[in-house]
């Protein structure tokens, strides 16, 4: 295992959606500092986008000539987005009455507009990983699905500049926790006898396993009913995802603090990108020069307070 200190600190995080503490140590040391992140948006509303096509249903998806080619994109009049098939994607791509809003919607649609063509958004791949198995395919010239920087996936495709930047977190069972009274995550998780859940076919995926390479690995295909029914049910001591996903989990169901507790990774970000084709510098550039300069990155806080308001009517 890598011979690095994952520094961690005791924060309260404070959002629109409700207030949670974090509980976190060092990875290797045990020392405690907090911290006050008070939340502050700038972008004023939520809403579906009117120059997105979705295809919902997957047919014998034709690769394109030029993945991520500007001029060929520009020819056809056409950005083509791989996307998750998934409707109620946390903050990056949820069903309305209206279409769809979202994170990784925004960026689509943003793009499209400066581009001056239509967006095509096929929303039919099941994962993470299918979604950059696609562009790596030339199924689409531009992969967003909440898509973590790993080593693996940099081999696939390109990653463009981050347009969400998170931290890594586990929630752990107290009663694991006060077996070993200060003891490090690497003692206390890094064991052949310790069980450990994450999402099959993310990123958390390939960190867990890096991180704590000695623990058995639990990839669900169900976010509830499976890793979190799992931790509750004392089938797995621990289960690791995004500051994001295991907030919104802590504000909608607090008394789960009571028997977990949530162990932020400082220094350890989850930076979210784009992806395109392994073939396609230009369009990176053209990319990260479009989030510089026309795309306002929120931070966690500022995402939960700004997708309030869909989180109660889509009860996500």
């Amino acid at each position: 295992m890598q011979n690095k200190i994952l520094s961690m600190v005791v924060f309260v995080i404070f959002s629109a959606i409700g207030c949670f503490w974090i509980y976190s140590q060092n990875y290797k040391d045990n020392a405690i500092s907090s911290s006050n992140n008070p939340a502050t948006t700038r972008v004023s509303s939520v809403q579906p986008y009117d120059n997105l096509i979705y295809e919902t249903k997957r047919n014998d998806t034709k690769k394109l000539e030029h993945p991520g080619d500007l001029s060929d994109i520009l020819r056809r009049g056409k950005l083509v987005v791989c996307a998750l098939k998934n409707d109620q994607n946390a903050v990056y791509q949820v069903k309305t009455s209206n279409g769809y809003a979202g994170e990784d919607v925004r960026v689509a649609s943003e793009l499209g507009k400066v581009l001056g063509v239509k967006v095509l958004y096929r929303m039919v791949y099941e994962t993470n990983d299918d979604v950059v198995d696609a562009v790596n395919r030339g199924e689409g010239d531009l992969g967003l699905a909440d898509l973590s920087y790993t080593d693996e996936r940099a081999k696939k495709v390109l990653f463009t500049e981050p347009y969400v930047v998170l931290q890594k977190v586990l929630l752990v069972n107290r009663v694991a926790l006060t077996k070993k009274p200060g003891a490090s995550l690497e003692r206390l998780l890094d064991r052949k006898d310790v069980n450990i859940a994450v999402m099959k076919g993310t990123s958390y995926e390939r960190f867990a396993k890096k991180l704590f390479p000695k623990a058995k690995i639990h990839a669900e295909t169900d976010w509830m009913e499976g890793a979190v029914k799992k931790l509750e049910e004392g089938k797995v001591v621990s289960i690791f995802r995004s500051s994001l996903r295991m907030g919104k989990l802590l504000a909608d169901r607090p008394q789960i603090s009571m028997h977990f507790v949530p162990l932020v990774l400082k220094g350890e970000k989850d930076i979210i990108s784009a992806v395109t084709n392994i073939n396609s510098p230009a369009f990176v550039l053209f990319i990260n020069n479009f989030l510089k300069n026309n795309y306002e990155i929120l931070t966690v806080e500022e995402l939960q307070k700004l997708y309030q308001k869909l989180y109660e009517e889509q009860k996500i």
